[in-house]
């Protein structure tokens, strides 16, 4: 579907510049933040990316977050008053394989891949590294536009 968008993306298989990444984008978004994940974690990563996601609302963004039951079932089970108490909307719902995570912002910018919004260390030459891309433009906007179908039906 976006595999042709993605092929020139700039990978970052880095666990510290994906983190680095993601927060700066959340800090610059300016209409809108939009989150498909497998994993949620209220760690350290966790925590931090909450309350930059809270601020974002603070400042009038949208913000809408997908976690997965399976993947995300510490942060469901662990923190259940998160759902109500926090300005950033959250939904559940079941991923389908081979669905990567990603994030848009704005509807022109997305990060796509494997890291999961949680801590993560680095395993330099594992087999189990995270990779993800960044990508602009239309490739982020269809994103956008499916991450909106995915959100009404979870609704």
């Amino acid at each position: 579907m976006y595999g042709e968008s993605f092929s020139n993306a700039k990978q970052i298989t880095s666990n510290k510049e994906f983190a680095e990444l993601v927060m700066t984008k959340v800090r610059q978004a300016r209409t809108e933040i939009f989150i498909d994940t497998f994993t949620l974690e209220f760690d350290s990563f966790g925590q931090v990316l909450l309350s930059e996601l809270e601020y974002s609302c603070q400042r009038g963004i949208r913000v809408c977050c997908l976690i997965d039951a399976s993947g995300s079932r510490n942060f469901i089970n662990d923190h259940p008053a998160l759902f109500t108490k926090l300005e950033t909307a959250i939904r559940v719902r079941n991923f389908r394989p081979p669905q990567e995570n990603y994030i848009v912002f704005d509807r022109q910018l997305a990060i796509v891949g494997s890291h999961n919004l949680c801590e993560q260390h680095d395993h330099s030459g594992s087999l189990g590294t995270s990779v993800s891309r960044i990508v602009i433009g239309t490739a982020a906007a269809e994103l956008a536009e499916d991450f909106e179908l995915t959100w009404r039906e979870a609704g």
